[in-house]
C-alpha cells in the first residue's frame, strides 16, 4: 500500500484486490511472478475505475461507503472478502479469514483455498 508505487489502493481495496487475482495478501512482493504483478495492477485499476463517478463539471468523485468489487448490487453482495470474516467465500464456499499485521494496523480478508500462500509458479522457481 505504498502511494508512491500505486496510488489509491486504501484497506477495502487491497484484500478486494488480491482476491480477484488470486493472490494471498501476505506474499512478498520479491516472490511474485511477473504475471502475479501484472494482475494485481490490472485489477486494481478496473476496480479503482469502477468505483468513481465523472461528474459533469469535469470533477470526480468516489462511491463512498459503497464500494463494490463483485458487479452486484446489493449492498450485502458487493464485496468478495471485506469485512466477511466467518462468512463463506463467494467463489468457493469455505469460511473466509482476517488478520491484523501489528496491533494498530487495520484487519486484512482473503480466502485460504482460492488465495494460496504460493503460487504454483513461485513454487516451481
Amino acid at each position: 500500500m505504498t502511494q508512491s508505487l500505486l496510488a489509491g489502493v486504501g484497506n477495502v481495496f487491497k484484500s478486494e484486490i488480491c482476491f480477484a487475482a488470486r493472490v494471498h495478501p501476505f506474499r512478498l512482493v520479491r516472490s511474485l511472478t511477473d504475471a502475479e504483478l501484472a494482475a494485481l495492477v490490472a485489477t486494481a485499476r478496473k476496480f479503482l475505475r469502477a468505483n468513481i463517478a465523472d461528474l459533469a463539471d469535469d470533477s470526480v468523485a468516489t462511491y463512498r461507503g459503497f464500494r463494490r468489487t463483485t458487479d452486484r448490487l446489493a449492498p450485502d453482495a458487493r464485496l468478495w472478502v471485506y469485512d466477511r470474516a466467518g462468512q463463506p467465500c463467494r467463489h468457493c464456499g469455505i469460511t473466509i479469514d482476517s488478520c491484523r499485521q501489528g496491533p494498530d494496523a487495520r484487519a486484512t480478508f482473503w480466502c485460504r483455498r482460492c488465495q494460496q500462500a504460493q503460487s504454483a509458479a513461485a513454487t516451481a522457481r
